[in-house]
């Protein structure tokens, strides 16, 4: 038998077991592990929302996910016996958060460490969207400028300025062409940028292009007049260092300057080589300065440059051995390049006009310039391109449409002719007023047979040559206003074979791109750019 010490401690493990079984009676289950994120999720998957995956849990049923947008309220968005879910729904520009309880045994899990996602900034929409009409394929050739984060953008067009608009493509190169176009009918064309994340930009202000194709046109004919030339020689320069890859002539003093790759050569006026501008040699060779582009005269009688790729400006003496000046022209208010000048002439008073490729425009220095020039001292005329703005001719007034070649011509009104390369065609500009009086030619003006204007001189107080590039002839074209008449009548063609068996101007590479004409010598002077070859001839 059991003595009392026995039996008490008997009791006493009895009432310990039954204390034991109570508590775990009475606790509740114990919680599973809290879920872990899969190494990157959640992640954006850009226009489907975000995606989330997380590890399992042993013994889960289901699980359950919940979303915060910014410092709001949780909110359940899925339950569900899947590890991962899909949430369309989340705004891409705010910051979301989400956090994962999985439920074991009919009890929730801790929830597993919160995921927060930052909102995407949203990308800017291109700007500097312009347009081309097309008139040989019948389209518009649209284009634009890069935007920073955007993977492609979407192009819509409709038909008025504040409709949707339907998408005509998704590119990621910054042009589209839109070859479904209806002749007279006008059109609204917007771009917008698309990020990574395929968030879409908001539409920028719609550019308005109307459709006008030339019409068919019953052309008047016209007699071929031909003014019969005589070839006196051909050159390409230097004995042993010939035209490399030459861009302008100038004939001066007597002299004939031609713009090459490495600098200027002088040539006598029948051709002959007479040397070297030394100072333009020495810096074209040392790198100092860009290849000269084109040439124009002074008032002083020196020569004014402009440079392939550099901004600025130099008057030079005839002789190539002094700097006269240096001009840098400003930046234009507003505009988000700097300056690009193509062409130079002296205009009337001193004053110094030039051609600026970046922006479109002509620009008139004030005849002491030197240095840099401020830009409240600039006269800009046309309507610059690369801008924002939308160009309205009422408002603005008028565009050069890429303005290269400029003269002065006293000898025809005392008017300002600058060549409209874009266009083909050439604009007489007041030089008072800085409008346009009138333009004539153009692209696909027929009646004049000109295809490619490359280059006019003055030929007589009515009239200017016009080389043609593309047919390899030389017209002369009627420039003076009588009138309403826009003139630009033909008048003759200048030939060296009447009988056109072998002519020279139509053999010369690319035939002729730049032309000088002497009126008291009655001379004549073709260059062909890509043949690199000066021809020369005396006219009747």
């Amino acid at each position: 038998m059991m003595n009392r010490d026995q039996r008490v401690k008997g009791v006493v493990a009895v009432l310990a077991l039954l204390v034991v079984g109570t508590a775990l009676w009475a606790a509740p289950a114990r919680a599973a592990g809290a879920p872990n994120w899969m190494p990157n999720f959640p992640m954006r998957m850009g226009a489907a929302g975000v995606m989330g995956m997380w590890m399992p849990v042993p013994g889960a049923a289901e699980y359950k996910v919940f979303r915060q947008v910014g410092s709001g309220a949780w909110e359940q968005i899925y339950k569900g016996p899947m590890n991962n879910f899909q949430d369309p729904a989340a705004p891409a520009d705010q910051d979301v958060s989400y956090k994962v309880v999985a439920v074991v045994g009919g009890a929730d899990s801790d929830p597993s460490p919160v995921a927060k996602l930052a909102g995407q900034k949203p990308v800017e929409p291109p700007k500097n969207l312009t347009s081309r009409l097309d008139r040989n394929n019948k389209a518009v050739h649209l284009r634009w400028g890069l935007a920073q984060g955007a993977s492609f953008y979407n192009v819509y067009r409709a038909d008025s300025p504040d409709a949707a608009g339907n998408l005509l493509g998704s590119v990621q190169e910054p042009k589209l062409t839109d070859p479904k176009v209806e002749d007279g009918k006008t059109y609204w064309y917007f771009v917008t940028s698309v990020g990574t994340t395929g968030q879409e930009s908001k539409r920028a202000e719609p550019l308005e292009v109307a459709v006008k194709f030339p019409k068919l046109a019953v052309v008047k004919k016209f007699d071929f007049n031909p003014i019969v030339m005589k070839l006196v020689t051909t050159t390409q320069g230097e004995e042993f260092a010939e035209f490399r890859n030459p861009t302008d002539i100038l004939l001066l003093n007597g002299r004939l300057y031609v713009a090459c790759e490495d600098g200027v050569q002088i040539l006598d006026p029948d051709g002959s080589y007479v040397g070297r501008m030394p100072l333009v040699q020495e810096q074209v060779a040392a790198g100092e300065w860009k290849r000269p582009s084109r040439m124009g005269r002074s008032d002083a009688g020196n020569i004014l440059f402009s440079f392939l790729g550099e901004a600025t400006i130099r008057e030079i003496t005839a002789d190539g051995a002094g700097l006269v000046r240096e001009i840098q022209p400003p930046q234009m208010p507003g505009h988000p390049s700097g300056p690009g000048p193509v062409g130079v002439a002296a205009g009337p008073g001193g004053t110094l006009w030039v051609t600026d490729g970046n922006y479109a425009v002509i620009e008139v220095f004030p005849g002491d310039a030197k240095g840099p020039v401020p830009a409240d001292a600039v006269r800009w005329i046309g309507f610059p391109r690369a801008t924002s703005e939308k160009y309205d001719p009422k408002k603005h007034g008028d565009r050069f449409i890429a303005p290269s070649r400029i003269r002065f011509l006293p000898e025809l009104g005392g008017q300002v002719f600058v060549q409209e390369s874009g266009e083909g065609r050439l604009a007489a500009v007041d030089p008072e007023t800085g409008k346009k009086v009138f333009t004539i030619l153009g692209i696909g003006a027929g009646r004049n047979q000109v295809s490619l204007l490359s280059d006019f001189v003055p030929y007589d107080e009515t009239s200017v040559l016009i080389a043609d590039s593309l047919r390899g002839e030389i017209k002369q074209i009627k420039v003076t206003q009588e009138g309403d008449d826009t003139n630009g009548d033909y008048l003759a063609n200048l030939v060296d074979d009447p009988d056109g068996k072998k002519p020279k101007l139509q053999s010369m590479q690319s035939n002729v791109n730049v032309l000088q004409f002497d009126p008291k010598k009655r001379r004549l002077y073709a260059l062909s750019v890509q043949g690199k070859e000066l021809a020369i001839y005396d006219l009747p």
